[in-house]
């Protein structure tokens, strides 16, 4: 928000410069801009430029740096106006140190709460109170040979200590000197960070900018310990001219940060409009992937159920901040965790937290919501499926422990009652025997076919295709016509649970004194399909809908349809052939 402060930067600024024009437009031999209309346009762009990030950038800690730095960037030119009150030229004269400290402070790119940064600051600002100091209070210009702006006898002279002055000058330099160092230093350390792309060229183009900016600056303090000042000067105009140019590059790139989020805030207010109140699931991920032009962005939502991030179908998705070569943006909501954004490393997120406003925010915590029910709702039906599986199991293990304990015992115990028979000699009890033989064998039987309800052994070795040709073999009081049959193999809940409801239609049919039962079947669409067709005449249907419970538990369907002379069953059970 453009507050009244901000605001009166570029407007001081603005009148700064007018007056360092309208002054030095005549002043060839004690100005950098007196003849050169290049020159003055430089420093114009300049100073509009290193107004901008304090007017729309900085976080408060850099605006009142940035704002001096912008107000006394024409400054130096003053000292050459000749008609300007000796006081003003002579603060002129030793605002070159101070300017170069505050270009060092602006353009640390830790900031001033970093240690290292924070001692930077300290040296430069110590070094620009130095040498400006002591230009103001030991210096007397009149006495200097090499003097070339302002000339007179020092106003605000306190003791003529001409030694001393210039002393502390070159320490209050050096220490400015290399508090640039160290800024280009960090610099370089920042930009060597990231990897490929535009985030790399980006910060190459900003060292360079630094670079110049600190060159410029400090590198024309320096010069000036050794090397006298004049308009003509090659090396000082060199200096000048890196100094303009490098302060414009480096505001321009403080720019980019505010443009890109407002630009950022754009799109997504646009985005934020064309969002309906319930957008399906995963529609929101793709605007935003074309809002945030980023194809690969993921939205991953936070399942308080589960203490896990899922996906906008509720799938368990992997933790975002496992990602290699992507950044995570956390989006709250009133303190709770709502979504993670996975994006490209050149996305701000920060910014983008901050720009995603209340409907894009509410939107994401709808979608949240949606996403975690489905979770759930995914738990559940693994965990039915889970259980169904388990009966299965049970099954098997109840039909193994019969075939291999019960029926076997039942048969040794035939052997042994028919060797009985064969060597008795009472006919009373040969009878007896004979009678028990035929009771045991009987016994055997019915274990065998309740073995076979239980888990058929066919299913198992076979598949479905032989189990259900083995139920119309077997099956001497309904005849049972397999018309078309899938012949691959499927999962062992799957080809169970089809076993059972064929199983459990035929039983009805029976009930219902059906003479026929034709099966028909297909895999269509990732899906097993079977339909049951019988000629009963009374709705006895119990078996079959009694299974209805486990067919939905695998995510299936099982229809049971009465019409006045049949009965159709049709199953659809989610397969993977």
């Amino acid at each position: 928000m453009l507050t009244a402060g901000r605001l009166a930067v570029p407007l001081l600024a603005l009148v700064l410069l007018a007056v360092t024009a309208r002054a030095t437009a005549h002043l060839p031999l004690t100005t950098y801009v007196g003849d050169r209309q290049v020159l003055l346009v430089l420093l114009a762009v300049a100073t509009v430029a290193l107004f901008l990030p304090p007017m729309l950038a900085p976080a408060r800690g850099r605006f009142a740096v940035l704002a001096v730095l912008a107000l006394t960037w024409p400054v130096p030119e003053l000292a050459g106006w000749s008609l300007a009150p000796l006081e003003l030229r002579t603060l002129a004269q030793a605002a070159p140190p101070v300017v170069a400290a505050l270009a060092v402070v602006a353009v640390l790119p830790a900031g001033p709460s970093k240690p290292r940064a924070r001692s930077i600051v300290r040296l430069v600002l110590l070094g620009a109170l130095t040498a400006a100091g002591a230009e103001l209070v030991l210096v007397d210009p009149f006495l200097d040979p090499r003097c070339w702006r302002t000339c007179d006898h020092n106003p605000f002279l306190v003791a003529p200590w001409q030694g001393a002055g210039r002393a502390l000058q070159v320490a209050g330099t050096v220490l400015v000197a290399g508090g640039a160092v160290a800024a280009v230093c960090l610099s370089c350390c920042r930009a060597g960070r990231p990897s490929g792309g535009r985030v790399a060229r980006e910060g190459v183009a900003t060292l360079l900018c630094t670079a110049a900016l600190l060159s410029g600056t400090a590198g024309a303090a320096v010069l000036r310990l050794v090397v006298r000042e004049r308009a003509d000067s090659p090396a000082y105009v060199l200096l000048f001219v890196l100094a303009q140019l490098g302060a414009t590059g480096w505001a321009l790139s403080e720019l980019r940060a505010p443009v890109r989020q407002w630009w950022l805030g754009v799109r997504l207010r646009r985005l934020a409009g064309a969002v309906r109140s319930s957008p399906p699931p995963g529609s929101l991920a793709q605007v935003l992937r074309r809002a945030l032009r980023d194809p690969a962005l993921e939205v991953l939502y936070w399942a308080p159920g589960r203490e896990a991030y899922v996906d906008p179908a509720g799938h368990p998705a992997t933790p975002p901040r496992n990602r290699e070569g992507r950044r995570t943006t956390l989006v709250a909501r009133q303190g709770q965790p709502v979504a993670a954004l996975v994006h490209a490393p050149g996305l701000d997120g920060a910014s983008l937290d901050r720009t995603l406003g209340a409907a894009l925010t509410l939107a994401l915590a709808n979608e949240q919501l949606r996403a975690a029910n489905l979770a759930e709702l995914d738990e559940l039906r693994s965990s039915s499926v889970r259980i169904v599986e388990r009966a299965e199991l049970e099954r098997r293990r109840l039909e193994r422990n019969l075939h291999d304990g019960a029926q076997q015992r039942l048969v040794s115990l035939a052997l042994l009652v028919r060797m009985l028979s064969v060597q008795s000699q009472d006919v009373r009890a040969v009878q007896l025997a004979e009678r028990a033989a035929l009771l045991t064998r009987l016994a055997v039987d019915e274990l065998r076919r309740v073995a076979r309800g239980i888990y058929p052994a066919v299913l198992s070795d076979g598949g479905l295709a032989a189990a259900l040709l083995d139920v119309a073999e077997s099956s001497v009081d309904l005849a049972i016509q397999l018309r078309s049959v899938p012949q691959g193999r499927y999962s062992r809940t799957v080809e169970t649970t089809a076993y059972l409801v064929v199983a459990a239609a035929a039983q009805d049919a029976r009930s219902g004194q059906a003479g026929t039962l034709r099966i028909f079947g297909e895999e269509r669409a990732g899906a097993l399909h079977l339909e049951l067709l019988d000629d009963s005449a009374c709705d006895r249907t119990a078996a079959v809908r009694a299974l209805d419970d486990q067919v939905r538990a695998l995510s299936g369907v099982l229809d049971v349809e009465r019409r006045s002379d049949s009965t159709v069953v049709r199953l659809r059970l989610p397969c993977a052939s």
